[in-house]
């Protein structure tokens, strides 16, 4: 009886040690032979590098190397902002993912803005984690005729497609004068380009003082044009007539809300014959029109 006894306790002892033995492993994730991977490795994400890069989206991701105290990571993705060490705070996306690679879409973003982007994790236990950060900078988005750009509206876009006028978003509060009864003869340029150069002589004909002789109106109008500041930009000037005929050309088909073009507005360009003439342009066409009758005035900058 008590040699029975005995081979009883000694087939316990045997089978307590193969279930130990089979309690501490996992299965190899790797297959048979393989390194044995074990679930509660710890839980950590690595950041990959942002790619596909426009000026509104990108594509990001990471990596999955563990996912500690549970058998898979329910929710992997990236965060990011534009402040360094984003969190989930931030603008993000998610997936769910196991061990492994991940990729997420970045959307909603701007032109010519740097971000900052971490891959971030949280397992069944409620655990998250981030990884390393990375920034990329978006690029300019393409500049257009009536896009809001540089204090103004685009109305010419040069060969370069970076460089351009724009006008002020509206006009001058008041219509004035060509000149301020000076009457000065003076030679100024029509063509593209040329409506600084031509604001700048005129201003130094006619000096910079806002008494108008005419009695009616104060200043004229490529003083007013040049001392307006909009939008934070204080380089505005009276545009050449080829140039306002291009704004009423290039804008006249878009919804321009408030600022819309309409009447007739002053150019910075003259005509010395008939003598005291000065181009006006509106949607119609370009005409002579006497200095010291009133127009309107939307002055232009380039960018």
């Amino acid at each position: 009886m008590r040699m029975k006894h005995f081979d009883f306790l000694k087939k316990l002892i045997v089978i307590a040690s193969i279930t130990t033995i089979a309690l501490s492993c996992k299965k190899s994730s790797s297959g048979s032979g393989g390194t044995p991977t074990p679930t509660n490795m710890a839980l950590a994400v690595s950041t990959a590098a942002i790619t596909n890069i426009t000026s509104s989206t990108a594509t990001g991701g990471g990596t999955l190397s563990g996912t500690g105290d549970s058998e898979t990571a329910i929710n992997c993705g990236i965060v990011w902002d534009t402040n360094p060490n984003p969190t989930i705070a931030s603008s993000g996306t998610g997936a769910i993912s196991g061990i492994g690679s991940f990729t997420c879409k970045l959307t909603g973003l701007s032109g010519g803005v740097t971000y900052y982007v971490r891959a971030t994790a949280m397992n069944g236990e409620g655990q998250r984690v981030y990884g390393n950060q990375v920034t990329f900078t978006t690029p300019q988005p393409p500049i257009a005729i009536g896009q809001s750009y540089a204090g103004g509206i685009i109305f010419y876009v040069d060969n370069t497609g970076k460089h351009g006028l724009v006008m002020a978003p509206t006009d001058l509060p008041l219509e004035t004068t060509w000149d301020n009864g000076t009457v000065g003869l003076l030679t100024t340029n029509t063509a593209v380009g040329t409506g600084k150069a031509n604001t700048a002589a005129i201003v130094a004909a006619l000096g910079t003082s806002y008494a108008n002789t005419w009695g009616t109106y104060p200043g004229y109008a490529a003083l007013d044009a040049s001392k307006v500041t909009v939008n934070g930009y204080s380089d505005w000037y009276l545009p050449s007539k080829d140039e306002l005929t291009l704004m009423e050309t290039n804008l006249s088909g878009l919804d321009l809300g408030p600022a819309k073009l309409t009447g007739a507005y002053w150019s910075s360009s003259t005509e010395t014959v008939p003598t005291f003439f000065a181009w006006a342009v509106s949607a119609t066409a370009p005409a002579l029109k006497e200095m010291n009758l009133p127009g309107g005035v939307r002055p232009i900058r380039a960018f």
